[in-house]
């Protein structure tokens, strides 16, 4: 059920990976990164959801018994499951995932082509479970696909960023889409009516009294519903700014604009209540027609009344409702956007070409490259940030010693640069308290395992961050360029 999807995380995974640990040649030690390699508009995108995706995920210990259901479950699939390698984990690590995952912080601005997560395991001879849960880890994709959209509205927007506002829950696939879609705006946008996402972080959201088709049907008449929503605002709104949506399509929009919107535009500003008049339906000519039409009445009044447009909102409609607006000689402040599946139906992976591959196998850098233009990023490697031009530089580290903790003097940040530790199986042989001293931990008979603090509001602080200094693009070392050229030349030799 659905309830239970968590609950055995051994099967979540693709069945080809149940025979992977039988078709390979050996699986000491393996390194995985993930990439995003597709360019959009920005060149890049908000990487978000991958910190508590991590989290989510690993903070399950697995049985015998959950080994013994995947065992069962592939076994009617027409697999042999990898019993022995799992029973294992349950033995020998306490049933936490001896993995390690390092990747550059939840909010930040990544460049096309940047290796933003690494995975190795941190206990010789598990090496298959470093891509065991791939497809978990790239579910990721959607958070950080809402995120870099909102964010590339609220470029545009610069700083009236009010002049949108989400209306997405109701069209979401599921609750956790919702979550991380609605979240994902929260970064950027306090306008919302995604009430539910306000349990999870203190945030400053805001929404105004609103009309809906419902609430005009329910009264006899509907212009004494509409007076009564601007006089009753006051006694809802709990802020000293008094605003009302008014949906204004339940019956006959055009007689709306020609029989009532004057006499409301003059009600709200005896109520000192601003207006906002919905237009909900329609095609986009016929909203932008109305629109205008609207702006040509409320411009005459007191306050600042104006429009909502919520049917079928997507950046790119935003885009061309306010160049026509602007045409058309009024102030395109007064549009207010409701965006609901248009903020994220169009995510989905290869959007930004998200792609996990291995890059240290069987004790050699690997990579792979095709003639079809699709190549990965070999070895072990860091990310560090060159001021000289504002780019990323993915460097090597140079006969890497496994597993890849570094105990002593040497720091996370001396080792992997701007990646960061969210997750870690840590044997009892490395002393990690003065790296990881702020982490959470758990307790192992053989192990530490630490998880990195969850912090929303740091997340949203470097989104906002990005808004002011957007990293310019990612090169590679020549120790990169040279294992590169070393990978391929050996292939064709």
């Amino acid at each position: 059920m659905l309830r239970d999807i968590y609950k055995n995380i051994v099967m979540l995974t693709d069945s080809y990976n149940l025979s992977h640990q039988k078709l390979k040649q050996n699986t000491d030690w393996e390194v995985s990164n993930i990439i995003n390699r597709s360019r959009n508009n920005l060149n890049g995108m908000i990487l978000y959801g991958l910190e508590e995706t991590v989290r989510n995920l690993f903070s399950n210990k697995i049985n015998q018994k959950d080994v013994n259901k995947a065992s069962l479950s592939a076994y009617k699939h027409g697999f042999q499951f990898p019993t022995e390698l799992f029973t294992r984990v349950v033995d020998e690590c306490d049933g936490y995932i001896p993995l390690k995952i390092d990747t550059l912080p939840d909010g930040l601005f990544i460049p096309t082509g940047t290796p933003f997560c690494q995975i190795s395991n941190t206990v010789q001879g598990f090496g298959e479970l470093v891509s065991w849960w791939e497809g978990m880890l790239l579910h990721a994709y959607f958070p950080s696909g809402c995120a870099t959209q909102a964010y590339e509205i609220k470029k545009y927007l610069g700083e009236n960023g009010d002049r949108v506002h989400s209306f997405g829950f109701r069209g979401h696939r599921s609750l956790e889409d919702a979550y991380w879609a609605g979240t994902a705006w929260n970064l950027f946008f306090d306008g919302t009516d995604d009430f539910h996402t306000l349990q999870h972080f203190t945030n400053s959201s805001k929404s105004i009294p609103a009309l809906a088709h419902k609430v005009i049907q329910n009264w006899k008449d509907e212009f004494s519903c509409y007076k009564h929503a601007i006089n009753a605002a006051h006694l809802i709104s709990t802020r000293d700014s008094k605003a009302v949506s008014i949906v204004i399509d339940t019956y006959d929009s055009d007689h709306f604009i020609s029989q009532y919107l004057e006499e409301l535009c003059e009600l709200g500003d005896n109520k000192n209540t601003a207006c906002m008049f919905r237009l909900d339906s329609g095609t986009h000519d016929q909203i932008r027609k109305q629109a205008i039409e609207i702006l040509k009445i409320v411009t005459k009044y007191k306050l600042k009344h104006g429009v909502i447009i919520s049917n079928d909102v997507t950046y790119d409609e935003i885009v061309k409702y306010d160049t026509e607006i602007s045409k058309s000689g009024f102030d395109k402040n007064r549009i207010i956007y409701g965006i609901g599946s248009g903020f994220y139906n169009h995510i989905r992976r290869d959007w930004m070409g998200w792609a996990m591959k291995t890059a240290y196998s069987n004790h050699r850098p690997t990579m792979k490259f095709s003639p079809g233009g699709k190549e990965s990023i070999p070895g072990v490697i860091g990310v560090r940030w060159n001021p000289t031009n504002d780019k990323f530089v993915c460097y090597q580290l140079i006969k890497p010693k496994f597993p890849l903790i570094y105990k002593g003097t040497k720091s996370m940040k001396e080792v992997f640069g701007l990646m960061r530790t969210l997750y870690c199986y840590c044997p009892s042989d490395y002393e990690l308290s003065n790296i990881y001293a702020n982490y959470e931990k758990k307790f192992a008979n053989k192990a530490t395992i630490y998880y990195k603090p969850f912090d929303y509001e740091q997340i949203k602080s470097y989104a906002n961050n990005v808004l002011l200094h957007e990293t310019k693009g990612v090169q590679f070392d020549a120790s990169t360029d040279t294992e590169i050229s070393k990978i391929k030349h050996n292939y064709i030799n």
